[in-house]
């Protein structure tokens, strides 16, 4: 049993190191994204005018702009396949992929779909809180005789209907409590700020 988990580990190790050193492929799922660096200019246009979709997105990172190609059609909902090595190899990156093969450093949960999602969000709201002070974007909301609540009035990223939720469905590839436990850690920054 000890020796088939070192060989898995092993197995594991090997693919990631090849993968992470072998160059972009012509195959779309292995293409590469455009880092996602100074395009927050372009943010507020990304989704103006655009009706939106109910449209799920699947396996959207074969896209060759993951999370941007769906935005830019209005389509509300993407999914990723995540792999998590934390608790067998100690890394705490979430690789994105459908199969094994197909992972590299370079395609994470994180610089796919939580950095953009927390950078476009960031973007949208400064810029909308640019003229309002807190006070003004925090709302007291008062429920019968209930204690009155505080309510943020945060603006999504689709700009015909700001209060449009995007779904982001996240497919474990790998053990699903520890999974759900990175996940869930990488998401914080999103929950901090209450999006």
């Amino acid at each position: 049993m000890i020796n088939t988990i070192h060989l898995v580990i092993g197995i594991i190790t090997t693919i990631l190191t090849i993968s992470n050193a072998l160059p972009i492929t012509d195959y779309p799922f292995d293409q590469v994204p455009v880092p996602f660096l100074h395009i927050s200019s372009k943010i507020p246009n990304l989704t103006r005018g655009l009706p939106i979709k109910s449209i799920h997105s699947h396996n959207d990172y074969w896209r060759q702009q993951p999370l941007f190609s769906a935005l830019s059609l209005g389509i509300t909902s993407v999914e990723a396949d995540v792999w998590s090595f934390k608790h067998v190899l100690g890394d705490p990156k979430i690789y994105v992929g459908h199969h094994m093969i197909s992972l590299n450093g370079l395609r994470t949960l994180q610089t796919l779909y939580l950095d953009p999602i927390y950078k476009m969000l960031e973007e949208r709201n400064s810029k909308m809180n640019s003229d309002l002070d807190v006070d003004e974007r925090t709302i007291r909301i008062k429920d019968n005789d209930e204690e009155a609540v505080n309510y943020q009035n945060w603006t999504g990223l689709f700009d015909i209907d700001p209060s449009q939720t995007l779904n982001l469905l996240i497919d474990f590839k790998t053990d699903g409590e520890q999974t759900y436990d990175a996940v869930y850690a990488a998401l914080e920054p999103l929950r901090a700020k209450g999006w």
